[in-house]
């Protein structure tokens, strides 16, 4: 990309920036509906950096609360609003009508702890020829002592911006929507480790008359003690309230690695999982309803060696006849031969 369009696009957001920071708004009383819906549990195709600056970073499939959009930065606290040396990326090529989307919603997550100084300012940006190329949406800002605390170290932040500019113009249900720019712009920040995205959607909202009762009440693990490699335990789920039908999704993850992944948001309330490695695993089952609520249960399990059980065993003679006084060696033969234990207790009878 050019220099003077580089130069014009980060004009647009530092405006929108300058004379709103937006935080997160909420909307009482209604369901959200999505219109269009990118979350990352089947990858990250399309996603990519964008913009030909000197920000060296690479997007991967990382893990939050479910698989989310992952990027590992270093800023540096002398630099604010540096937008050559913030990470920009964006999403696949859409090249699709808004619809009657209103809102764009996404959540946020950082290190706890990561950062001594500054804050983050999220900068959503629309590339739609309908207005000048560049729609810029109100900013947002990280403040990183206001996040919600969560599994991982990690600080959350959900956002739902209304789709107008800061000069209060809004996308019409016509305007074509090429892809969505997300730049992360570091504000005299010192943070250094992962900034994740997940759930990123364009919505509608629905009065919702009931509030949902939805609970996951269970996930019960069929097997907790002595389970080993190669071992198959089942997790089963309960839930309640809301609006059914209910789905699912599971995942069993070692060291933060994904080990094992089910079919995203199936029928199934049961799932199996083969352990592959010894470790401590930590089990995460999610259940949402028919309409969005969700539930989820961390577990852990620890997950031995394999260990070669006795399947067998075998005496030296069947029949023995003695007479009184005498005696008799009799052999105990454990199979298999690699069998871990095969201690063998003697027992007689008359």
């Amino acid at each position: 990309m050019k220099k003077a369009a580089i130069a014009l696009i980060c004009a647009v957001f530092l405006l929108s920036a300058t004379l709103c920071m937006f935080t997160q708004s909420a909307v009482a009383e209604t369901t959200e509906v999505p219109v269009h819906l990118w979350n990352f549990e089947d990858g990250i195709a399309g996603w990519a950096p964008y913009l030909d600056n000197s920000a060296q970073f690479t997007l991967s499939q990382g893990q939050a609360e479910t698989a989310a959009l992952s990027l590992e930065y270093t800023y540096s606290s002398s630099d604010t609003h540096n937008w050559t040396k913030s990470p920009i990326f964006s999403s696949p090529q859409y090249y699709v009508a808004l619809g009657d989307a209103t809102h764009l919603c996404f959540d946020l997550y950082v290190q706890s702890g990561h950062a001594t100084t500054g804050s983050l300012s999220i900068h959503p940006t629309i590339q739609s020829p309908s207005h000048s190329y560049w729609f810029a949406l109100n900013a947002v800002t990280v403040n990183y002592s206001q996040g919600e605390s969560i599994e991982g170290g990690l600080l959350k932040y959900s956002y739902t911006l209304p789709l107008t500019d800061s000069a209060g113009e809004s996308l019409a249900p016509t305007d074509i929507i090429n892809y969505i720019v997300f730049p992360n712009i570091g504000v005299g920040t010192d943070y250094s480790g992962t900034i994740m995205y997940d759930n990123i959607r364009l919505v509608r909202y629905e009065t919702d008359p009931e509030p949902s009762s939805f609970t996951l009440e269970r996930a019960e693990i069929s097997e907790t003690v002595g389970v080993a490699v190669g071992d198959t335990v089942t997790v089963e789920c309960e839930a309640s309230g809301g609006t059914q039908p209910y789905s699912y999704a599971y995942y069993a993850l070692k060291d933060g690695e994904i080990m094992h992944k089910s079919a995203i948001w199936s029928s199934s309330s049961a799932e199996e999982i083969t352990f592959p490695e010894a470790g401590t695993y930590k089990i995460v089952t999610y259940c949402r309803d028919a309409v969005g609520e969700k539930g989820v249960i961390y577990q852990t399990l620890t997950v031995e060696q394999s260990v070669v059980k006795p399947s067998g065993i075998s005496l030296s003679a069947n029949t023995l006849e003695i007479d009184k006084g005498q005696t008799a060696t009799l052999t105990a033969t454990v199979t298999p031969a690699d069998a871990a234990n095969k201690t063998v207790t003697w027992s007689s009878s008359d």
